[in-house]
């Protein structure tokens, strides 16, 4: 859009009434498919279980960084490989470790995934915040270049 001359206030008002949606639906699904690609040679797999589970539980405080319950399914399955002694709990995975600038989810994705919890209360906030980065490297990238 920068390379199209839009200016990043209109970017950003762009982003707060829906028209970008980063083709979220169609990096989402090229990335699971990515990840069951890789995961057909591999003893621990994730990608049935996102597959399963994206719609029904937030697995993912940024495309690339997950949330608690996504280790805890490398765990079960590392005790069942015999690698770990079974547990009822892993409470050594925290949270607040896990995520950095957390991707929010706006009712643009929330519709776009057929997610069936809610959206991020705090999406605006956040989202600009991650506009405004994406802008910022643009902008010194393309001064680089």
């Amino acid at each position: 859009m920068l390379e199209k001359n839009y200016s990043p206030e209109q970017i950003k008002e762009d982003y707060l009434n829906g028209k970008i949606d980063f083709n979220v639906a169609r990096r989402f699904e090229e990335s699971l498919q990515e990840m069951e690609r890789r995961e057909a040679t591999y003893d621990l797999k994730l990608g049935g279980f996102v597959r399963e589970n994206y719609q029904n539980i937030k697995l993912f405080a940024t495309n690339n960084h997950p949330h608690k319950i996504v280790f805890e399914q490398y765990l079960k399955q590392l005790e069942r490989l015999g690698f770990l002694k079974p547990k009822k709990s892993y409470d050594v995975i925290s949270e607040s470790n896990l995520s950095v600038v957390p991707a929010p989810i706006t009712p643009m994705c929330k519709e776009a995934l057929g997610y069936k919890f809610a959206y991020d209360d705090n999406w605006q906030k956040i989202g600009i915040k991650l506009v405004d980065i994406i802008i910022s490297n643009f902008i010194k990238n393309k001064n680089i270049h």
